[in-house]
């Protein structure tokens, strides 16, 4: 995808849909973040000849002003848009008098005969819902293409994901949809703006995969650990029946469907119950799931000593020592979910609290096999933030999630402003 704009009055808005088309797996070329250094007409041309599938155009009051692109991208745009194969359609973030979209703004800025870009369809871009509908349109078109695909290629649909390290190019041979969140701000937690996109973008991925007709999905890349539940959460099993995960070693993950837990496989390295809690009110249980050959519970441990009101807690470990392997750690992490599954449900159904503590691959899965459940997932931080006397590494809530939810499995972005940090001496 291709973004033209005028900076002055329109980076804001084309920012946040840039970022929005990424979260929902589509690579967007954006002149500050995607482009090389250069002349702007040269940079223009290398971008456009570089495959694109489709633009969008920002309309805003000053794009009077822009010669680059009245002159430069939209002739270019025009001429591509009349290949069925790219897409091409109108962000518009000029109003009335009355409020409603000024339909007749793009022709009318960019001195265009009436009709030329007012018989596209358009996009209100004054608000996020009409962000994420140009972003529902676009990602509806790219999943057409890929359905076409299908007929040449029943290979499983390679879906990449990204929470560090911001936008790469596009190469030949890529995933077929690359979701990309915005990078955080510093440390080890996610952008919440990021968070954010992304649960504007997650209800419109079940849609377009049932539109693309593959019988299977293969995930790659890396991500925090609550966007990876999150992504299972929105690919659970009744969805897509046979997903593979690779982590960033390329090793594939997979697992089946929680028929019940498979003793031996992991055990409980602690737990505890409060048996005071009043009859009738929400319950809220903890586990902390701990995967990796080492231990560290110190995060854990403050987090027990800093909320007192859950009903249990668990402490989840392999029984086996050392690092899980993937050809054979499917039946532990079908078992894992069955015990978390259980743990909410002795306690009356109630939000689970989870911490985890493993492969970027596992996490993935384990969204998939708890779908059932209401979940709080948390991220793991050992920045200390300014004023805070214990230097200890703390989990932070990120994400509310309940897989199936009319809005999409992201019911509410928890994670809070990064906070001024220093170095723990």
């Amino acid at each position: 995808m291709f973004v033209s704009y005028r900076q002055s009055d329109g980076t804001v808005t084309m920012t946040d849909l840039s970022w929005l088309l990424r979260a929902a797996g589509l690579p967007v070329w954006h002149d500050r973040t995607d482009l090389p250094p250069g002349d702007t007409e040269q940079r223009l041309d290398e971008a456009l000849a570089a495959g694109l599938g489709g633009a969008v155009l920002l309309v805003t009051p000053d794009l009077v002003h822009s010669g680059v692109v009245r002159n430069v991208e939209l002739p270019r745009l025009r001429d591509l848009a009349r290949d069925p194969g790219f897409v091409f359609a109108v962000a518009n973030a000029v109003l009335k008098s009355d409020g409603s979209v000024d339909y007749g703004a793009p022709d009318r800025l960019l001195s265009q005969p009436p009709r030329t870009l007012g018989s596209l369809k358009q996009y209100g871009a004054g608000n996020r819902a009409g962000l994420v509908d140009l972003t529902r349109e676009m990602l509806a078109f790219r999943a057409g293409q890929l359905a076409e695909a299908r007929r040449a290629d029943a290979g499983p649909l390679h879906v990449q994901v990204q929470t560090r390290g911001g936008p790469q190019q596009p190469v030949p041979g890529g995933p077929d949809l690359s979701v990309v969140l915005r990078p955080g701000s510093g440390g080890r937690l996610p952008s919440p703006e990021g968070l954010r996109d992304l649960r504007d973008a997650l209800p419109l991925l079940p849609g377009a995969l049932a539109r693309i007709g593959r019988p299977s999905v293969r995930l790659t890349g890396g991500a925090h650990l609550s966007v990876a539940f999150a992504l299972g959460a929105a690919l659970p099993t009744t969805l897509v029946g046979r997903m593979t995960v690779e982590g960033s070693d390329g090793q594939p993950w997979t697992c089946g469907t929680v028929s019940g837990a498979a003793d031996g496989l992991v055990h409980r390295a602690g737990h505890g119950m409060n048996s005071l809690g009043a009859v009738g009110r929400p319950r809220h249980v903890v586990a902390f799931v701990e995967l990796l050959p080492d231990t560290s519970a110190a995060a854990y441990t403050r987090f027990l000593g800093e909320h007192d009101g859950f009903d249990a807690w668990e402490h989840l470990r392999p029984e086996a020592p050392g690092r899980l392997d993937p050809t054979t750690a499917a039946p532990l992490i079908e078992d894992v979910a069955a015990r978390l599954r259980d743990l909410a449900q002795t306690h009356d159904n109630a939000t689970l609290h989870l911490l985890l503590r493993c492969p970027f691959p596992v996490a993935v899965l384990l969204g998939r096999l708890c779908n059932t459940l209401r979940t709080v997932v948390y991220e793991w931080d050992d920045e200390v933030a300014t004023g805070d006397p214990d230097h200890r590494p703390r989990y932070v809530a990120a994400l509310a999630i309940r897989a199936g939810h009319t809005d999409g499995p992201i019911t509410e972005v928890l994670l809070p402003p990064a906070p001024t940090v220093r170095t723990a001496p």
